[in-house]
């Protein structure tokens, strides 16, 4: 079983990427655990294990940034895909925090299109 945790302070982005990732995992039967947090110090106080985290990285307490070195600490095999309205960060989030991936997220409304129409 796969262990996501999507981390990201607004509330509706955050629902938008949860119903995004259980559609893909199930479209593509992967077997899969998914928890949601909306603070960054709520995840690291709550979370174990995990296998994906795909954090917001402009939040208001624990940026996404300082959350993905400290998880990066904790679960140093954890793939990191981070989430943003500001494309400025790319660059410093790939040099910083070795992320596995990067979206903003005018792209994920994208994704999410066909499945809206249905």
């Amino acid at each position: 079983m796969i262990e996501i945790i999507i981390c990201d302070d607004e509330i509706k982005d955050l629902q938008d990427i949860s119903k995004i990732v259980c559609e893909v995992c199930l479209n593509e039967v992967i077997d899969y655990n998914l928890k949601t947090y909306s603070s960054g110090e709520e995840m690291l106080d709550q979370t174990y294990s995990m296998d994906i985290g795909i954090l917001d990285i402009s939040m208001s307490e624990l940026n996404g940034i300082d959350l993905g070195r400290e998880l990066k600490k904790r679960f140093p095999e954890v793939k990191l895909i981070y989430i943003t309205s500001y494309e400025k960060y790319c660059q410093q989030v790939i040099n910083k925090v070795h992320a596995f991936s990067f979206l903003t997220k005018l792209s994920l409304i994208h994704i999410s299109e066909p499945t809206r129409r249905s």
